[in-house]
């Protein structure tokens, strides 16, 4: 199982959609794309996902990528 790759969710997937129920509309609808720092999923109307604007605007990218590389949500969960 896999976390579903919209950057807030953490709903379990079996990793076949990408995305868990909930979003797979909002995908589909086109309400969602890349977000250019990290990959995760974000709302098209925003320029990056929260954590990466959090971390954009509070922190340094060293700090930033080493967040990011601890926490990969491609890790398999079970």
């Amino acid at each position: 199982m896999f976390l579903c790759e919209v950057w807030d969710c953490e709903e379990l997937i079996n990793g076949e959609e990408g995305v868990c129920e909930k979003h797979i509309p909002l995908l589909d609808a086109g309400l969602l794309d890349d977000c250019p720092l990290c990959d995760l999923l974000k709302p098209t109307k925003f320029q990056t996902c929260g954590d990466c604007n959090v971390w954009s605007v509070h922190s340094s990218s060293r700090s930033f990528n080493s967040f990011r590389d601890r926490y990969e949500r491609t890790e398999d969960y079970g």
